[in-house]
């Protein structure tokens, strides 16, 4: 309790300003409750001469002066005169330490600073700046109980900065971000991000997502006599060793332990990255069922077969070739019976759907995948198949997951997720949760009535009731395609059984 006390004095009695924070440091006074991006900012402050210092004050007060998503033209030509002045080499070897600790203190303490750290970066590497905001931008828009996200201005800063960036990387971090990031509006800035940076490259946002996927070079090159391996364990990539002799083994190797601890940790760090672009790029391939995209055969060739990350993904899952259904197995299109067969070069290509199928088909899918000990990155051939009726399609309303019992807390939490806009119910209010289908221009509507007087600390009801499922769409649901049909109806039905009571 007394230490309690102690700090809460000393709390009172620390700066409440970036200003204040500069003072405190230049007089040699350091309060150890403030943020550590502010302790460390009072301290270069501090190291630097006299006939510097007043350059640097100027800097970081102008980095905390920026309002809006977007800062004008005018503070970006202020803040290369600032960098100028204070000595813009010294202040790009800080840079990226302060971007590293921007945590959610830092963003009440000031909400600008760390915005306007997050835009002075343009200014870094472009391979730098892209690593450092797409783990600050997925830091920051990770939930901290009890607070919510760290700040989702800094979430949007980010991406705005990865879109302009002239950097392949930036586009990198933006389509691996696509998996991570949840808030829905966090997702508005990333098809604007993925706009503006297409546009700037002639190609369309596909187009560029296909052609823009890093291959983590160097993640398999030998260190000594051993030589990383990955294989998959039941879908997940797994980093072994496999050395000259033949000899494999999934734990680093003593010897590379002991004489080579740097590469081996770079290269663990490396399989991290390696992991999160292929967990990105599964999500990019399992989105083409929305989209119902066709690509052509020689795009798909280079961009996908070819690919070094992409190709692991790919090789594993059923595509249409024309009208063919196919894997790409040993350098060849293999239908469902095992015949290889050679592909019209002006074919088009299509991530395949078991809806599209008859059961037969399905299971003789099944079969070979089996047989070929593959598995699949997401569902595809087990993939459950929904479907509209005639009277559903008709009147766009279906009452299949009419009268469930859900807990609002995991509703929001799943519809976060998929991007679903989800409202806040109290006891005795109905509303609906709601998506947007794209590029259908499709609108999807679940309606959910508050269940109950039993409310969360928040006051929200902890319990709702499902109605009917409406759909609507301004060129009818008659021509709906029976994929994109399907997955809305397994989306909905994933998003109600991830949130059900028990």
């Amino acid at each position: 309790m007394f230490e309690g006390l102690v700090r809460f004095v000393r709390k009172l009695r620390a700066p409440g300003t970036v200003s204040g924070v500069l003072d405190e440091a230049e007089a040699g006074r350091r309060h150890v409750v403030l943020p550590p991006l502010l302790l460390a900012l009072g301290e270069f402050h501090a190291r630097q001469t006299l006939e510097v210092r007043p350059a640097v004050r100027a800097l970081l007060l102008h980095l905390d002066d920026v309002a809006g998503g977007t800062p004008t033209r005018r503070w970006t030509t202020q803040l290369d005169e600032h960098l100028a002045q204070a000595g813009r080499a010294a202040v790009m070897d800080e840079l990226p330490r302060w971007l590293e600790l921007i945590d959610v203190e830092a963003c009440r303490f000031s909400p600008a600073l760390p915005k306007g750290l997050v835009w002075a970066s343009r200014t870094l590497d472009g391979e730098v700046v892209a690593r450092l905001l797409g783990a600050l931008a997925e830091r920051a828009d990770r939930k901290v109980p009890g607070r919510g996200p760290m700040s989702r201005g800094v979430v949007n800063a980010c991406l705005k900065v990865l879109g302009e960036l002239d950097s392949d990387a930036g586009v990198a971090q933006l389509t691996r971000l696509k998996g991570v990031v949840e808030y829905r509006e966090a997702h508005q800035q990333l098809d604007r991000a993925f706009a503006g940076a297409a546009s700037k490259r002639e190609l369309s946002v596909d187009e560029l997502e296909d052609q823009v996927v890093p291959d983590v070079a160097g993640l398999t090159a030998p260190i000594g006599v051993w030589t990383p391996s990955i294989t998959f364990d039941d879908g997940a990539p797994v980093l072994g060793w496999v050395r000259d002799d033949g000899r494999r083994t999934r734990r680093v190797p003593a010897e590379l332990q002991r004489d080579h601890a740097d590469a081996v940790n770079e290269r663990k760090a490396r399989f991290s990255e390696f992991e999160e672009v292929l967990e990105a790029q599964a999500h990019r391939l399992e989105r083409l069922f929305w989209t119902q995209r066709a690509m052509p055969l020689a795009a798909f060739r280079q961009h996908t077969l070819s690919h070094p990350v992409v190709s692991l993904l790919a090789r594993a899952l059923v595509w249409t070739v024309g009208d063919r259904p196919a894997l790409w197995f040993d350098d060849a299109f293999v239908d469902a019976p095992g015949q290889v067969f050679d592909a019209d070069p002006g074919a088009a290509v299509r991530l395949w759907h078991p809806a599209l199928a008859d059961d037969e088909a399905v299971a003789t899918w099944r079969a070979r995948l089996a047989a070929l000990e593959l598995t699949q990155p997401f569902l595809q051939v087990e993939r459950p198949v929904f479907s509209l009726t005639e009277s559903e399609r008709a009147g766009g309303v279906t009452r299949r997951w009419e009268g469930r019992r859900l807990r609002q807390q995991r509703l929001h939490v799943m519809c976060r997720r998929r991007q679903w806009q989800a409202t806040r119910l109290e006891p005795r209010q109905a509303d609906a949760v709601v998506r947007v289908v794209e590029p259908w221009a499709m609108q999807v509507l679940l309606e959910v009535l508050a269940d109950g007087d039993e409310t969360t600390a928040s006051q929200a009801a902890t319990w709702l009731r499902t109605g009917a499922l409406r759909l609507s769409r301004e060129a009818g649901l008659e021509a709906l395609s029976p994929v994109v049909a399907s997955e809305v109806l397994y989306e909905v039905d994933a998003i109600v059984r991830g949130s059900e009571a028990g």
